[in-house]
């Protein structure tokens, strides 16, 4: 698995597993938070703080349990891939 990780991220892949970054896109500053998965606790919610500088923010998660805290940041999306329905 580490190889795999490794290979992706020679490749320019951006590891957003409890990472936190601030983008310009198109002329809009954009911050971007990932959390790795929140079930088994391997997330950072303390990273869950919106840039003030960022027009957009959004969070990038495993599963949507940290919705409450991400809006009461502010956040303005959350898109989580792993939601066990």
């Amino acid at each position: 698995m580490q190889q795999f990780r490794r290979s992706l991220l020679e490749a320019g892949w951006l590891d957003m597993n409890n990472a936190n970054v601030v983008l310009d896109v198109n002329a809009t500053r954009a911050q971007v938070t990932g959390l790795d998965d929140p079930y088994l606790k391997w997330d950072t919610r303390a990273l869950l703080k919106k840039d003030p500088s960022a027009e957009i923010s959004i969070l990038v998660v495993h599963a949507p349990d940290p919705y409450e805290d991400a809006f009461k940041e502010g956040y303005d999306l959350l898109v989580a891939g792993h939601t066990h329905g």
